[in-house]
């Protein structure tokens, strides 16, 4: 089941499918590193699809289907941002391309690996440098018994890390997910695949249409799909596509059932009927829902076939879906959108926003502004263009080395309170000016009590700023403006090793950072 190579969904680029069947298989029965379990023994990991940690920004997710032969396999889909690979030069007249390495761990329920395996691949970089559009590969993988949690992880085999520890190790800058996933239950064979949320619906020769249906051959329509594993909607297409394979059930009459939901128990959003014969014994089913009028926010759909001569419980499959209006839901990782919710929210706020889903996030925010008299898509004067304008704004004027600017100290600070009244540097302070004499001078015991110091060490001739505001500064949501007990803001950095990086080591807000 080869792709073709060129540019689809949207700018995206194919790789050929990849079977990792029996290959490259790593070791097994090793224990993983990092992750735990809870005190039930359920493993603390969520559900795909999920956005990976480190150098290489991916996001992945996966489905549980059924090969020809009856075999359960994993269906796995990468949609890379490609533009973070290093493009290598071939021979003469070969072109460019990136070489990455590709590892998949089976993992069981208490994270102990049933099975790793691996893969080398390579795929043309059909543009300039800088410039590559996103990257999407699936590949078709062996399911273990027992599995249940995943980890992938990708390498890129050209690109060293940046540290000089790893450097010395020759280390390559890396991407890894986790995740874990449900299976949907075959009764003797019989019921529905796990599902693959798609960019657009395929076409295939022979499928038949049934309103907001299509039944096709399954092994047809799954060479034509176009998976989109962050399961995204909105802004960038109204309409999800979800696609599922129904097994053994060829010519059984039913009712088949798409339902959606704003929780898996919460009551149905839409829910349409439609009578059907199932064409083949491996049947592919796409499913078409309209989200355009729906609230951001994460929704399940529920795909339901209800077999007329059988009784009991419908085979079932499903998953979770995202509305996204915001174009920095988009246009950002959702690493980004973390951290700036640390800059944003309250701590107890930020919190509650880093447990919500994608989409859920987008709403809580969507409401946050509301109530500091905004509304969504408000005008370059509300507190949302504000805080965009600060965040832009730090992250050009501090940033260090490879960290955003408004995740250092003083773009925190910058993006919470806005543009100080004052601001004095000493970039080479004599003796009465160091920052021992300062401290002592301007800050006397009963003001350091009521706010958060961190008395530096050894750092006499350290280059230091320190920014006042002659009120509590401009806040842009409820909440901080609360948190300095006294009149007026002042925060102390220091560049404690002389590389730039200013931290904070007094502020008059207690408990700040």
């Amino acid at each position: 089941m080869a792709r073709r190579r060129g540019t689809r969904a949207g700018g995206r680029r194919w790789v050929p499918a990849l079977c990792l069947c029996g290959a490259g298989v790593l070791g097994a029965g090793a224990p993983s590193a990092g992750g735990g379990a809870t005190a039930t023994g359920v493993p603390a990991i969520a559900q795909f699809p999920r956005e990976a940690d480190g150098e290489i920004p991916f996001v992945v997710d996966v489905a549980a289907l059924v090969d020809a032969a009856g075999a359960a396999e994993l269906y796995f889909t990468l949609d890379i941002a490609s533009g973070e690979l290093r493009c290598v030069t071939q021979e003469e007249g070969a072109g460019s391309q990136v070489d990455l390495r590709l590892e998949i761990a089976s993992l069981d329920a208490g994270e102990r690996v049933l099975l790793r395996q691996g893969r080398r691949l390579t795929a043309s970089c059909g543009g300039a440098a800088g410039d590559q559009p996103p990257l999407l590969l699936y590949l078709q993988v062996p399911r273990q018994p027992g599995a249940s949690v995943f980890e992938v992880t990708l390498r890129d085999e050209h690109a060293p890390r940046v540290s000089l520890t790893a450097m010395m190790r020759e280390e390559k800058r890396q991407g890894r997910a986790r995740g874990r996933l449900e299976v949907p239950p075959l009764r003797e064979g019989r019921g529905l695949s796990g599902c693959i949320l798609l960019s657009e619906a395929p076409f295939a020769p022979g499928v038949q249409r049934v309103r907001s249906f299509l039944l096709g051959f399954a092994d047809s329509l799954r060479g034509q799909i176009v998976p989109r594993p962050a399961r995204s909607y909105g802004l960038r297409g109204a309409r999800a596509h979800i696609y599922a394979e129904a097994y053994q059930l060829g010519g059984a009459e039913g009712e088949l059932r798409l339902r959606l939901r704003s929780s898996p128990e919460g009551p149905a959003l839409t829910d349409e009927r439609v009578s059907v014969r199932l064409p083949a014994e491996r049947t592919g089913i796409v499913a078409t829902l309209d989200v355009s009028a729906l609230p951001a926010g994460t929704y399940w759909a529920e795909l339901e076939f209800y077999p007329w001569d059988e009784s009991g419980e419908p085979y079932r499959s499903g998953g979770r879906l995202h509305v996204l209006w915001r174009p920095e839901s988009w246009e950002k990782s959702q690493a980004a959108l973390l951290e700036e919710s640390i800059l944003l929210l309250p701590e107890e706020a930020a919190r509650r926003y880093r447990s919500l889903d994608v989409g859920d996030r987008e709403a809580y925010v969507e409401s946050l502004w509301t109530a500091q008299g905004g509304s969504a898509g408000a005008g370059s004067g509300s507190s949302q263009a504000r805080f965009q304008e600060r965040v832009a704004t730090a992250d050009a004027r501090y940033r260090w080395g490879d960290r955003r600017g408004a995740t250092t100290d003083r773009g925190r600070v910058f993006v919470r309170y806005g543009e100080p009244d004052d601001i004095r540097k000493e970039l080479h302070p004599q003796l009465r000016d160091q920052i021992f004499q300062f401290l002592e001078r301007e800050i006397d015991a009963e003001r350091a009590a009521s706010g958060t110091l961190l008395r530096p060490h050894r750092l006499d001739g350290a280059a230091y700023e320190v920014w006042r505001y002659s009120g509590r500064g401009e806040p842009l949501v409820t909440g901080w403006e609360t948190q300095a007990p006294e009149s007026e803001l002042e925060f102390i950095f220091v560049d404690r090793l002389g590389s730039g990086d200013y931290q904070l080591v007094y502020s008059s807000v207690g408990g700040e950072f």
